[in-house]
C-alpha cells in the first residue's frame, strides 16, 4: 500500500474526523427549501420576527395601474400558525420586497418593531392580520402581485402593540408557524422553485447524461490499460475522479428533483453530494499537482509526498467546512447568493494560492525537462488548467454582472461546466490514444524510459543494460 493511501486511512480512523463526521450527519436531519418551518417568540425577538424569503416571478401585464390588484398573482404564501400558550393573539404578517425603499431600510437599520411596521413609512408592500386562538391554529393564503422583474419577498410576524405593552407582553408566547411559498405557474419544475433557481433541475439532468458518457470513455480507457497488465496510479486516481464527480452529479439531479415535488431540500442528499464533489477536487487537485512536479512525465518518483497530501487534505478540510458555513451559519435574511459570502472568498483565496503553487512547479519542471514535447506539455498544464484555481475566486466577480435573480443559476452554469470542461481536458490527454506522448504510463514505457537513461547513451556510448536494481524504479513510480 503507498505511502498517500496509507495516510487517508489513517485520517479517516482519527478521533477529529470521526467528531467530524459526527457534525455532518447531524445536519442529514435538517432541511430547507421554498417550505420553511420553525417556532418563534415574539419577546425574544422584540417583537418582529423573521419567517423566510423567496425569490418570485413576475407576471407581466399590458396595463400595470389597473392590473396590479385584480391581475394574477406572481406568487402564492401559504402561511400555518399556532399558538403555544393559553392567551388569544393577533399578531400581523408583513411583506417586504427587495426594493430600495422596502426590505434594505428595516434590516439592521436600527429601527425597533414600531418604526418598521409604521403605516406612514409604509416600508412593506402588504400586511395581513391573523387571530390566534389559545392553543389555536390560523391558516392564512397571501397573493404577492409583481410586474417588472422577479424580486426577493421576506415575510416577517410581528405584534409591536402587544411587545411594547409591559402588560400584554407577558402573554405573548412562541408560535410554531410553517411558510409554504408556490409560484403562480402550471410548470411543475417551477412551481416549488424561486425564480433564482429557475433551470437547474434541467442543467444537472443535461450534465448528469454528460458525466454517464464521460465515465464510460474513461472505463474503457481504463479496460485498455489494464490489456498492459500495468495500470499506472494516474489513471486510477483520473477514474476515480470521474465516477465521484458522477455520483455528485446524480446526487445534486436528485435533489432538485426533490424540491420540484415537495418544495423542500432534503439536506442528507446535497450533503452527499457536496462530499463526492469535495472528494473528487481533492483527489483531482493532487493529480495536477503530481504531474506539475513531472511524476509520469520527466520523473519517477514524488516530491515531498507528506506535504502534499497536508496540502490537499488541508484545502479538502477548507471546502467542508465553508459547506457547512454555508448551510448553518450563514445569515438566511440577507443571503440571497451564496457565491459572495465569506467562506467563498476564504476558500478562493487559498485555491488560488495553492494554483500558485501548481503554476510554479510547471515552470520548475519546463526549464529542467530536455524534450520539447514534454516542455510544451507544462506551458498546456499551467496556461490551461491555471483556470481551475482563478474561477472560483473569479466566479464572485463575475457574479456581480448578472442581476440578482439570475446569479446563482449562471455561476452554477459556469461553475460546472468550467469543471467538466476541465476534467475532459484531462481525460483526454490521459487517453491511451495519445497519452504516450507526454506521459509514461505504461510498463513498456516505464522500462523504455530506463533503458533510454539507464546508460551512458547521452556521452555518446552504447546503452548499458539495467541491473534488477534499477528496475526497482517501476515500484517507485507510485504516489
Amino acid at each position: 500500500v503507498d505511502f498517500l493511501s496509507e495516510s487517508f486511512m489513517v485520517l479517516l480512523t482519527t478521533k477529529k474526523m470521526q467528531i467530524f463526521a459526527f457534525g455532518v450527519i447531524l445536519l442529514c436531519g435538517v432541511s430547507w427549501g421554498e417550505k420553511f418551518s420553525g417556532s418563534v417568540n415574539l419577546v425574544e425577538e422584540k417583537g418582529f420576527a423573521f419567517l423566510g424569503k423567496f425569490c418570485i416571478q413576475d407576471i407581466p401585464t399590458d396595463n400595470f395601474t389597473d392590473n396590479i390588484l385584480h391581475g394574477p398573482a406572481s406568487g402564492i404564501v401559504n402561511v400555518e400558525l399556532t399558538n403555544t400558550g393559553n392567551v388569544k393573539s393577533q399578531p400581523w404578517l408583513y411583506f417586504f420586497d427587495d426594493q430600495p425603499n422596502s426590505w434594505p431600510k428595516i434590516y439592521e437599520t436600527g429601527l425597533n418593531c414600531s418604526e418598521k411596521t409604521s403605516s406612514s413609512s409604509k416600508y412593506y408592500r402588504l400586511r395581513e392580520s391573523v387571530t390566534l386562538e389559545a392553543s389555536g391554529t390560523a391558516y392564512h393564503t397571501a397573493k404577492i402581485h409583481q410586474h417588472f422583474r422577479p424580486r426577493w419577498w421576506w415575510v416577517y410576524l410581528a405584534n409591536c402593540e402587544a411587545y411594547e405593552d409591559a402588560q400584554a407582553g407577558r402573554n405573548l408566547s412562541g408560535i410554531e408557524f410553517q411558510l409554504h411559498f408556490t409560484q403562480n405557474t402550471t410548470q411543475w419544475l417551477k412551481k416549488e422553485v424561486g425564480a433564482n433557481d429557475f433551470g437547474l433541475s434541467i442543467l444537472y439532468s443535461v450534465f448528469l447524461a454528460v458525466y454517464f458518457a464521460m465515465f464510460g470513455v474513461q472505463l474503457y480507457a481504463y479496460y485498455v490499460y489494464t490489456i498492459q497488465q500495468y495500470i499506472h496510479q494516474v489513471i486510477k486516481l483520473l477514474t476515480c475522479v470521474i465516477g465521484l464527480q458522477l455520483f455528485s452529479t446524480v446526487c445534486n439531479f436528485a435533489d432538485w428533483m426533490i424540491l420540484t415535488e415537495t418544495g423542500k431540500h432534503e439536506v442528507f442528499v446535497p450533503i452527499i453530494g457536496a462530499l463526492f464533489e469535495i472528494t473528487a477536487s481533492t483527489i483531482f487537485l493532487l493529480l495536477l499537482l503530481v504531474l506539475a512536479q513531472g511524476w509520469t512525465v520527466s520523473r519517477f518518483e514524488v516530491q515531498r509526498p507528506r506535504l502534499l497530501l497536508a496540502g490537499c487534505v488541508c484545502i479538502a478540510l477548507v471546502q467542508c467546512v465553508s459547506y457547512i458555513w454555508s448551510l448553518v451559519f450563514l445569515d438566511e435574511q440577507s443571503t440571497t447568493y451564496r457565491y459572495n459570502t465569506v467562506p467563498q472568498y476564504i476558500y478562493a483565496s487559498l485555491f488560488l494560492v495553492i494554483g500558485a503553487v501548481f503554476v510554479f512547479q510547471c515552470v520548475n519542471s519546463y526549464r529542467t525537462e530536455p524534450l520539447a514535447s514534454k516542455r510544451t506539455l507544462y506551458i498546456m498544464l499551467a496556461a490551461f488548467f491555471a483556470v481551475y484555481f482563478v474561477w472560483p475566486l473569479l466566479s464572485i466577480f463575475i457574479g456581480d454582472a448578472f442581476s440578482p435573480w439570475l446569479r446563482d443559476i449562471a455561476i452554477t452554469a459556469i461553475s460546472v461546466t468550467v469543471r467538466t470542461i476541465i476534467y475532459l481536458a484531462m481525460m483526454l490527454m490521459m487517453y491511451p490514444k495519445w497519452a504516450h506522448q507526454y506521459f509514461n504510463l505504461s510498463m513498456v514505457a516505464s522500462q523504455q524510459r530506463i533503458l533510454n537513461d539507464g546508460g551512458d547513451e547521452q556521452a555518446g556510448n552504447a546503452p548499458v543494460n539495467p541491473s534488477k536494481q534499477e528496475y526497482r524504479v517501476l515500484d517507485q513510480d507510485r504516489l
